[in-house]
């Protein structure tokens, strides 16, 4: 076990004032910077890779603040429609569909499905650390969607067909679709291009949109309001929405630097502004 007795190397080169500390912490991380001169070299790189630290802005910061609220904003738009692909519902809506498979005589027991279920999400989840590392963000989630929009319209005409197989096979799809593109994308997005004040909004904005969800799709799914085919239909046309907003408001992150993606949303002015403020820095 090895014990560094310093901060963290990016939260020291985050400070100016603790460059001679920054350098003497990378000496000791890198296994290669033996001297002065490799330590600066690292020292450089590292700066121009990561953003400035942002763990002491606060929620107003986060919503009001034109450097960082464009981001805030973008993520928590698409935090809702994240949501409204249908994810908790169509949970729900699975066990009501194998129980009545079995009563119907179906091959399958509520449990071996639940089981089916989470194996299926289980491997799904295992692919998208493949699929998150080689596509775009922006990609999966406009593709994603618009493959959402497909199963959730095929759900509810193979439900109003009255074949449950069908309707089974399309929730298992989804399963695998969403857990490739808008499940793990959502989290990683926000992450990579809002400040930490932000996340808490989105997380908020997610359950605010579940807790909804949860209350009003039961409801809707009855048949004496629009029954379930319908609910799919609208879940469906929501996921296109899902899939515009990808593409007319979200920014491509793949193939950026940390500090790059931080900078997604922001002002061109504040970003001349700071690299202005860091030239004069590196004369001084």
């Amino acid at each position: 076990m090895i014990f560094l007795r310093h901060d963290a190397v990016k939260f020291l080169i985050n400070d100016p004032k603790q460059k001679k500390e920054a350098k003497i912490a990378i000496k000791q991380v890198y296994k290669y910077c033996d001297s002065d001169e490799k330590a600066e070299e690292y020292y450089q790189h590292i700066k121009a890779k990561s953003g400035k630290s942002t763990s002491n802005l606060d929620f107003k910061d986060a919503t009001c603040n034109p450097q960082y609220r464009g981001a805030t904003w973008t993520n928590v738009g698409y935090i809702v429609f994240h949501e409204l692909t249908g994810i908790n519902v169509i949970m729900l809506y699975s066990s009501t569909m194998f129980k009545q498979m079995n009563k119907n005589g179906g091959g399958i027991t509520p449990r071996q499905g639940t089981s089916l279920v989470g194996i299926v999400n289980m491997v799904a989840s295992l692919v998208s650390v493949g699929l998150v590392k080689y596509f775009g963000r922006k990609t999966l989630v406009v593709w994603g969607h618009l493959m959402i929009a497909a199963i959730h319209a095929a759900t509810g005409l193979l439900n109003n067909a009255g074949n449950s197989t069908g309707v089974i096979a399309c929730v298992l799809a989804f399963l695998c679709v969403y857990q490739n593109t808008s499940g793990p994308v959502a989290w990683l997005y926000a992450a990579e291009t809002t400040i930490d004040a932000a996340l808490g909004l989105c997380l908020f904005t997610l359950w605010g949109t579940v807790v909804i969800l949860s209350e009003t799709c039961p409801i809707l799914m009855q048949d004496s309001v629009i029954g379930a085919s319908n609910t799919f239909f609208l879940l469906s046309g929501l996921a296109v929405f899902g899939s515009m907003y990808g593409y007319f408001f979200m920014k491509e992150s793949q193939g950026l630097t940390d500090k790059e993606k931080k900078l997604l949303y922001t002002p061109q002015r504040f970003i001349d502004a700071d690299n202005k403020a860091e030239a004069d820095d590196n004369l001084k």
